[in-house]
């Protein structure tokens, strides 16, 4: 989220998941385990993104063969976009 502010920033990627509050859990005494958010976490516009996610930039993604080949065309971008 901080980097989504700053200028001469370009993120790419996948859309994040939409998680950005700090989750305390807790275990009960059966044995289940709960999760909370205590807190409201906004970007700069003043806009939540929890549940929605950020979008990047450059929307890219890795096939699961291009992983499994050892391809990160990800990293591969990011690469050229810093030259």
């Amino acid at each position: 989220m901080a980097f989504k502010t700053l200028p001469y920033v370009t993120v790419l990627g996948d859309t994040t998941n939409g998680a950005h509050g700090t989750m305390i859990g807790r275990e009960l005494a059966n044995g289940w385990f709960y999760s909370l958010v205590p807190q409201e976490v906004e970007l700069s516009d003043g806009k939540s993104y929890e549940g929605i996610g950020l979008a990047p930039d450059i929307y890219i993604q890795n096939t699961p063969a291009e992983i499994l080949a050892g391809s990160d065309k990800v990293l591969e971008l990011a690469i050229d976009k810093l030259k």
